[in-house]
């Protein structure tokens, strides 16, 4: 069954987003995940910017969106579950995932390769067979610890497994 939701946010725009997800599952995201995606990654910067008004901050997705669209740009996951998820250029050819805040986001079971990691936060991200693995920057906040042990960075290039 397909769930259309015509939500209408403030200053009166309005986003149409469509869900195959049960009725129950759908609801779990909350109608907050609706948002205007007016922040972009500054990469002289490394701060993600509303063009218009020059003001910092994260845009608000959910993570069906991600699966569908592989796109992720100045997005807050922070402590967001993305268990299972798995963003390995299947449908989606790259993973836009430049200036999104993943800090402590649980990526158990998951595979994002082939994603732009310019400017992405993942420190205290929860783990267990994952794989990252994508481009990143001077910004990126890579995993501390034992976890970033298990990275490798290569011409801007991270590769990690756990």
């Amino acid at each position: 069954m397909i769930f259309t939701c015509w939500c209408v946010l403030g200053l009166g725009k309005v986003v149409v987003y469509e869900s195959n997800l049960h009725f129950f599952g759908f609801l779990s995201f909350g109608i907050s995940a609706f948002a205007d995606q007016n922040y972009v990654y500054d990469s002289s910067r490394g701060v993600c910017v509303d063009p218009a008004s020059g003001r910092n901050g994260l845009n608000t997705v959910v993570a069906e969106v991600i699966k569908q669209t592989g796109e992720a740009e100045c997005s807050n996951l922070t402590r967001a579950s993305l268990v299972g998820i798995n963003l390995d250029g299947g449908q989606v050819r790259s993973v836009n995932l430049r200036g999104a805040d993943l800090s402590g986001a649980n990526l158990v079971f998951s595979a994002i390769v082939n994603a732009d990691f310019r400017g992405t936060r993942l420190d205290g991200i929860s783990v267990g067979y994952t794989t990252l693995s994508g481009i990143i920057d001077a910004f990126t906040v890579l995993p501390a610890g034992s976890l970033g042990k298990s990275c490798v960075v290569k011409n801007q290039i991270l590769s990690c497994l756990w």
